[in-house]
């Protein structure tokens, strides 16, 4: 990941991009009640093309792809749709929104958010959580992604796009975000992150 100053940022990642980005965050803490763990945008530079963007729990950074690893040229609102879109129809991703990379990464801000702010009851909301993963893998695939199916925190944060799509009918990614976040059903008496 290279590590640039505001202005370096600014002039390497598309300014659309960079304002999608702000508004997600900014609807993220309206819809959640709190902002995602993120304190840092950093410019991504994988070498795996297939990796668009990543979160870093140790230093709370969202990092982007700025460049597309293979054309080379800046990415764009419709680079990133053409990128989601085959994702989407190959089953690689739970919507086929062309946000959907960054919504997938504040999902992975979230579950750092719960884990570090309130340990004792992320250890028992992610068992949940586990358990549905554990155990209902081809219901995984179907409503979410071939990407949930791979582990559990995957799982978590494909549940975050759902949810940011404004899908209210996939009840399972739903029930996902409400239980990391709020404790779901299963606690329903013990909200710790308002809505």
């Amino acid at each position: 990941m290279a590590h640039l100053d505001a202005s370096e940022l600014y002039n390497a990642i598309d300014k659309t991009i960079a304002n999608v980005i702000n508004c997600e965050l900014m609807r993220a803490k309206e819809t959640f009640g709190v902002f995602p763990a993120i304190k840092t945008l950093k410019v991504f530079d994988g070498d795996d093309p297939k990796d668009w963007a990543e979160y870093d729990p140790a230093d709370q950074s969202l990092s982007i792809r700025a460049v597309h690893p293979k054309s080379g040229e800046k990415m764009t609102a419709r680079t990133w749709n053409n990128m989601i879109q085959k994702s989407w129809s190959d089953g690689g991703c739970s919507t086929n929104d062309w946000r959907h990379a960054f919504w997938h990464e504040i999902g992975h801000a979230y579950e750092t958010f719960v884990k570090r702010n309130y340990p004792d009851a992320f250890d028992l909301r992610f068992a949940w959580i586990f358990d549905i993963w554990n155990t209902s893998k081809i219901s995984i695939y179907s409503r979410l992604s071939s990407l949930a199916v791979d582990d559990p925190r995957q799982l978590i944060a494909e549940a975050f796009c759902v949810v940011f799509s404004g899908d209210k009918t996939n009840k399972l990614a739903n029930e996902i975000v409400d239980m990391i976040l709020t404790g779901g059903k299963k606690c329903a008496s013990s909200r710790l992150i308002p809505h």
